[in-house]
């Protein structure tokens, strides 16, 4: 079956491949590993989202090392023609929670069922934990960090 790690509604198995779609020259499958890169990059442009919450201390001294991991906080569940996804985040304090989340789980879904052509019938959304960003990073008439509006020049 898979463990659950703590907060994900459902298990987490190794990475499988779904999908069997057939075309006249072989067979189409997806990875988990291929919607979690997707879910990866959208959620991290949603305004709000500071990072996925990455907790542990194999995944804390990763970070320390500079790499950066996401796995324990991306889960997807494949089933023949549907996907479910939970993911855990750190969101900017000050921001309203509930309409980031919305955000979010429409972004989810849009992107993934764009990318992969199969219905995405659940995405749940677990606020870890909020950071307040330093003032000198932050600029507040934009709402965007100051290193987004320097790349910008």
């Amino acid at each position: 079956m898979g463990y659950r790690p703590s907060g994900f509604p459902f298990p987490v198995r190794a990475p499988r491949l779904y999908g069997d779609d057939d075309s006249e020259f072989g067979s189409i499958r997806i990875s988990e590993n291929v919607i979690a890169a997707i879910v990866r990059k959208y959620v991290l442009e949603v305004e709000g989202v500071v990072r996925f919450a990455v907790g542990g201390a194999i995944s804390g001294l990763a970070e320390m090392v500079g790499k950066h991991t996401t796995e324990n906080c991306i889960a997807v569940e494949l089933d023949a023609d549907t996907v479910r996804i939970s993911v855990h985040l750190v969101l900017r304090f000050g921001s309203h929670i509930p309409d980031i989340a919305n955000s979010v789980q429409e972004v989810v879904r849009s992107r993934v069922e764009e990318a992969t052509g199969k219905r995405v019938t659940r995405v749940d959304v677990l606020v870890q934990d909020i950071e307040e960003l330093p003032v000198a990073d932050w600029d507040t008439t934009n709402q965007r960090s100051s290193a987004d509006v320097h790349s910008q020049r």
